[in-house]
């Protein structure tokens, strides 16, 4: 039975997936929810679009709140992510290419010569995630040292401090993960300009006197306060607070208590938690990948995964994939043509292009020899999931 209406936009069989990661039979889910067995199955195949009274008791039951629910069952469309080059008037040889995708920024950045001590933008809305593909390079973050070389992914906080000095050439694949689901004015390609505008360029020395600059970072309201035309006088007069105080979050030499950051978050149209999930920052963080198969595989924090994709021989049929239904799922192709299916459409891709689509979408491969390419899964959610990398048909086994 082809599904109606809304269940084209959201798939309700993510229900079924939830109900088995509990280990839980339908009658089950039938007796905890108060849903007869046979709606259930008709919800999980897609029969008909289910009430919401009927999806709000199965979630309930499921301990999976609406908002999640919502993100997980919406299926997005599939889509050839349009470039965004970005030039820049400077000596060094070197190209930035980004794409968007459903709050995500992929980027792809190739150096052809040394450079000493480029002066990354600080990116407080934002993780980051760079792959090396091919060359080496080193930054230092938050003035710690970390080298990262071919085929290794260093993840950090955008909100860290970091310059980065490249040997002799570089290509990596960066992915930009917005924290958290707001609105705002802040667009992160302006400051991804300035990474390679100027060089060599140091950061500004500041004394670390930050009381939670291990795992927090309050100076971003100062970026929030700006994007909004807001002076610090406007801003500590509406939260009832002295600008003194402002100032001292904002340079991250105080820590501001629950009290403060509910004040602000009011005045600022933001959450209280999303002003803490914003000053959070993640570990930074060097994974090296193994083999597996010719499968080059990297995981990173957060649920985010590397794969990289190298086929041996032409494969004439397409192979199937198991669904991912967590997870979007991008390709980056380096070499080489490949083929997707998705479900009714076929699309052609090669190097400059970027294919994006739900994992939850029936999809399979078609490659040709020599295809070299990075695949790209990011979490719907985050949430942790036993994802399981599978091997791809058409690998030769190394």
């Amino acid at each position: 039975m082809k599904p109606q209406g809304n269940v084209e936009d959201y798939d309700q069989s993510i229900i079924k997936t939830l109900r088995e990661k509990k280990k839980w039979s339908r009658r089950e889910l039938a007796e905890k929810s108060g849903i007869t067995q046979q709606t259930i199955l008709n919800v999980e195949q897609n029969r008909f679009p289910a009430s919401l009274s009927t999806i709000t008791a199965l979630i309930q039951a499921l301990d999976i709140d609406f908002s999640k629910y919502v993100s997980l069952s919406h299926r997005f469309k599939s889509a050839m992510l349009e470039v965004n080059d970005i030039k820049l008037d400077s000596e060094i040889d070197h190209s930035i290419k980004f794409y968007e995708y459903n709050g995500y920024y992929i980027g792809i950045i190739s150096v052809g010569q040394p450079v000493d001590d480029i002066c990354l933008a600080r990116l407080p809305y934002f993780n980051v995630f760079t792959y090396a593909i091919d060359g080496s390079f080193n930054v230092n973050i938050d003035g710690e040292d970390y080298s990262v070389m071919p085929n290794e992914c260093i993840s950090l906080s955008g909100l860290s401090k970091r310059v980065t000095t490249v040997k002799d050439h570089c290509k990596v694949i960066t992915i930009l993960k917005n924290k958290c689901n707001f609105h705002h004015n802040h667009n992160p390609l302006e400051d991804l300009a300035t990474i390679l505008e100027t060089y060599p360029k140091h950061l500004d020395s500041e004394k670390e006197i930050s009381i939670c600059k291990d795992d927090m970072d309050f100076s971003f309201i100062k970026f929030l306060r700006n994007t909004k035309n807001m002076s610090l006088d406007t801003l500590a007069e509406a939260a009832g607070l002295s600008t003194s105080a402002i100032s001292l979050i904002e340079n991250n030499k105080r820590a501001p208590s629950l009290a403060t950051i509910s004040a602000l978050s009011t005045v600022l149209n933001e959450t209280t938690v999303n002003l803490f999930t914003m000053a959070q920052k993640i570990p930074t963080t060097v994974n090296k990948s193994e083999y597996k198969g010719s499968t080059l595989v990297t995981e990173t924090n957060h649920n985010l995964h590397f794969h990289l994709l190298k086929c041996d021989q032409h494969n004439k049929e397409l192979f199937s994939d198991p669904n991912h239904p967590f997870c979007l799922e991008l390709h980056v192709p380096l070499e080489g043509k490949m083929t997707v299916s998705i479900e009714d459409g076929e699309f052609e891709i090669q190097p400059g292009d970027v294919l994006a689509f739900d994992g939850m979408r029936n999809h399979s491969y078609k490659f040709e020899k020599g295809y070299t390419g990075i695949a790209i899964d990011l979490p719907k959610e985050n949430i942790m999931i036993e994802h399981k990398v599978q091997k791809f048909g058409g690998y030769t086994e190394l």
